[in-house]
């Protein structure tokens, strides 16, 4: 039957080909399916091991040489800005009119600064620890009654911060618990 079809991919061009002890036939005589296709998966990679396709040579493009003194500032500066958006190096011309056009917001307003109490309070609960840190870092030690009267002003301090703190969105200084609908 093999001389039916002479170049059929599908057939073995030799009749002896498939009959290889170790291609998965049990000793009875019968084949075993599972076995066989993985053996023929690996015949098959091992078969086109190292084939590559032929790939046709492209021509590559030459590069343009970049011109010898490098390029001009003057023309560089119109691609970077300075940190307001403005471009660089230029002043009058028609960027000035640019800059008549752009939204300037207003100075913000300076930030509140705490009551001296709460300033103090702050930094006893802050800074007493790290001066302690540092001391002890040093190697140096403070006399007793130093000790207890930055021990006292933490705890003052603390004590302080917790009794002001705010209660609640009730306190009408502006505070928000989100949308209401």
């Amino acid at each position: 039957m093999t001389g039916d079809r002479p170049n059929d991919p599908d057939q073995p061009d030799d009749p002896d080909d498939g009959a290889d002890p170790d291609d998965g036939a049990d000793p009875d005589g019968g084949a075993d399916p599972d076995a066989a296709v993985p053996d023929r998966a690996w015949q098959e990679i091992v078969d086109h091991y190292g084939e590559r396709p032929a790939l046709p040579e492209e021509p590559r493009p030459e590069q343009p040489r970049p011109k010898e003194p490098g390029p001009d500032a003057a023309a560089l500066r119109p691609l970077f800005r300075d940190r307001l958006g403005r471009p660089a190096g230029g002043t009058g011309g028609a960027d000035s009119a640019d800059d008549e056009d752009r939204f300037v917001p207003p100075e913000p307003p300076p930030l509140p600064t705490p009551p001296p109490v709460r300033r103090a309070a702050w930094f006893g609960l802050l800074g007493v620890p790290t001066l302690f840190v540092v001391i002890t870092m040093l190697g140096l030690t403070p006399p007793r009654a130093i000790t207890a009267l930055l021990v006292l002003w933490f705890a003052a301090g603390f004590g302080y911060l917790v009794a002001t703190m705010r209660r609640g969105p009730g306190d009408g200084n502006g505070w928000d618990n989100g949308a209401v609908v």
